[in-house]
């Protein structure tokens, strides 16, 4: 249930962006979905993880917060946040 907030990188940077970042399992051995879901309940977003960082990719709001959540609940690792 870790949240993340979508900031400008620029003065006149408002509006949709694209949000990007890494994320695997803890676990090597686990398995899970990563669910993004918006302040609304909306799922952005739904990814399976495993043990190798895949590279996650979508819209959001500036200033919009979302929830990183899994359906088991197991620890993940977050990386290279932002988009290149």
């Amino acid at each position: 249930n870790a949240e993340i907030v979508v900031q400008k990188a620029k003065e006149n940077n408002s509006g949709i962006h694209e949000v990007c970042f890494e994320a695997k399992m803890a676990d090597e051995r686990d398995r899970d979905t990563l669910n993004i879901i918006d302040e609304k309940g909306n799922i952005l977003k739904n990814q399976p993880l495993n043990g190798q960082y895949q590279t996650l990719r979508f819209e959001s709001q500036t200033g919009q917060r979302v929830r990183l959540t899994n359906t088991v609940g197991h620890n993940m690792r977050i990386n290279n946040l932002g988009c290149k």
